[in-house]
């Protein structure tokens, strides 16, 4: 009985080390060559130094990496996800400290025009969006004119020809795209009021709690001492 109850508490303690100590790989929703992403990895570089764990950050479409995270083999968690991610995924972990407050903003061609929008007030519009947004997917899930891309770029084109009237986002993901080459003359403009701000968040698989819970802490160290702020705004 004394050499079972060892073993259990042997086997738990090589388990635990073996978690600790392998790389985790984590999903940012954007080309891996853009200038976000390259943000975000100096920001999980930085996590992984404070927290003393191994983060990977890599590129993966949205649908498809919230389906690798409930696989829990290639991809282990996903770093900024709105708190609704979690309602068809009950088992992830969810940092407490959100990644960031963005705002989601309505884009749309300049020959469009209409009072404050709101929810309730775009029914009437062709909306395109990036498949696995979580956001519209549930606030718009009964728009009857709702369309799935596959990335931001896509979702501006069609809105630069006006295969679309409207496409929601953040200018963290979409100025970059609206100020390259291709869309100089696109006449896309975004609403000056934000249709809502969101708190977005890391989500982790169930089994890497403790990591989950040391990238939580770091989060928090490196917004404390002005790293992160750095880092997402360009300081550095």
């Amino acid at each position: 009985m004394k050499n079972i109850l060892i073993s259990k508490i042997l086997f738990l303690l090589i388990l635990s080390l073996t978690l600790n100590s392998q790389t985790i790989n984590m999903v940012f929703s954007e080309k891996d060559d853009s200038k976000i992403f390259k943000i975000v990895e100096r920001l999980i570089k930085a996590i992984n130094k404070q927290a003393n764990i191994k983060i990977n950050l890599v590129s993966m479409p949205r649908k498809r990496a919230e389906i690798e995270l409930l696989k829990n083999i290639y991809i282990h968690a996903v770093f900024a996800r709105i708190i609704d991610f979690q309602e068809n995924n009950l088992d992830l972990i969810r940092l407490q400290e959100p990644i960031i407050k963005i705002p989601l903003m309505i884009y749309t061609h300049k020959t469009l025009d209409f009072a404050r929008p709101s929810l309730d007030n775009l029914k009437e519009y062709k909306i395109v969006y990036v498949r696995g947004t979580t956001f519209i997917e549930k606030y718009f899930k009964k728009h009857t004119q709702l369309y799935a891309l596959t990335s931001e770029k896509q979702a501006l084109r069609f809105l630069s020809v006006k295969r679309a009237d409207i496409f929601i986002s953040t200018p963290l993901l979409t100025d970059a795209i609206l100020n390259s080459e291709e869309f100089k003359d696109s006449e896309i403009k975004a609403f000056s009021t934000p249709l809502v701000y969101v708190n977005t968040y890391s989500f982790f698989n169930k089994e890497y709690k403790n990591v989950a819970q040391k990238f939580n802490d770091a989060l928090i160290i490196l917004k404390k001492e002005g790293i992160y702020n750095d880092i997402i705004f360009g300081k550095k």
